[in-house]
């Protein structure tokens, strides 16, 4: 497990962890298995066959999935709520509203009137924007927590990579074991000694989660707890693959 010098240093260079046995449902509502390729449980951005593919916008603040229908739109805000808007008459570009929300779209920007505020979105760019391009690597999880600043990225349920404390911290290990709790929404992470230096569980809550600082939406709430040391990092997540 490769960690580099930080508030966590001294560790050892390189840790394989051991791959556990698959397991199964054990009558609590709970699936629990070694490391795995299979998806976690969570949100992805599939549609039904033959359903209008979406169109991300992003602005500060604010991120959004649109699905143009006929005479209407669907959108999915980054922290799970929907609403379909109907079109209404407007002098220039694609007004849809309902009276309380508002998207209007004019080539690759939109203006937005949502719970209250104003804002102006962009559509994403997948070659820069760092949620695109963490999808395309294959990313199932990521989240992004506050004070101190850290990221996380679960790589196809098998490999976690941390960068904490403003990025004075790496690690990039190896998952012994996943575990989903269909009861409780959540999907457990677990790097295990002896073959980690270090203890970590790391906790995905399927629900709305808002950054503390930009308010953005996000919809897994996410825990990493270094068992050992008793530190613990918060923040909130998506679900990408």
């Amino acid at each position: 497990m490769p960690v580099q010098h930080g508030r966590l240093a001294g560790l050892a260079a390189v840790v394989l962890l051991s791959i556990l046995t698959l397991g199964g449902m054990d009558g609590t509502g709970t699936w629990a298995f070694g490391t795995a390729a299979c998806a976690a449980s969570g949100e992805t951005d599939g549609e039904p066959d033959g359903a209008p593919a979406g169109v991300t916008f992003a602005g500060e603040h604010l991120r959004l999935t649109a699905y143009f229908l006929d005479g209407a739109v669907r959108i999915v805000f980054s922290d799970g709520q929907e609403r379909i808007l109907p079109q209404v008459i407007s002098a220039s570009g694609a007004r849809f509203s309902d009276g309380l929300t508002t998207f209007w779209n004019k080539g690759d920007e939109a203006f937005v009137e949502w719970q209250g505020q104003e804002y102006t979105v962009r559509v994403v760019d997948p070659e820069t924007d760092p949620w695109e391009q963490a999808k395309r690597a294959g990313v199932t999880l990521r989240a992004v927590g506050q004070e101190p600043g850290w990221l996380m990225e679960i790589y196809e349920n098998r490999r976690v990579e941390l960068l904490l404390d403003y990025g004075d911290t790496r690690i990039t290990t190896r998952i012994a074991s996943m575990e989903v709790d269909f009861t409780r929404n959540t999907t457990t992470y677990r790097v295990l000694p002896p073959t980690s230096p270090l203890a970590i569980t790391i906790t995905a809550e399927d629900q709305a989660c808002y950054d503390p600082m930009s308010g953005e939406g996000f919809t897994v709430a996410v825990v990493v707890d270094f068992e050992d040391t008793g530190r613990l990092y918060r923040g909130c997540g998506r679900w990408l693959n």
